[in-house]
């Protein structure tokens, strides 16, 4: 039981860190598309604001 509780938190501590990244990597997408489209600045600000949160958790 004690592996199986091992192996969970680090599968979790990995998958966090995925998060982290795909985070980072839409949040520049995203940014890529606000130079394009300027008139989509509000969704962009609200799911950079969200996607900086999770980077910081």
């Amino acid at each position: 039981m004690n592996a199986n509780l091992v192996a969970l938190t680090e599968l979790m501590g990995t998958l966090f860190g995925l998060l982290r990244q795909t985070a980072q990597v839409i949040l520049i997408l995203v940014t890529v598309v606000t130079v394009f489209y300027p008139g989509l600045l509000p969704l962009v600000a609200a799911t950079s604001a969200l996607l900086l949160q999770i980077r910081r958790s």
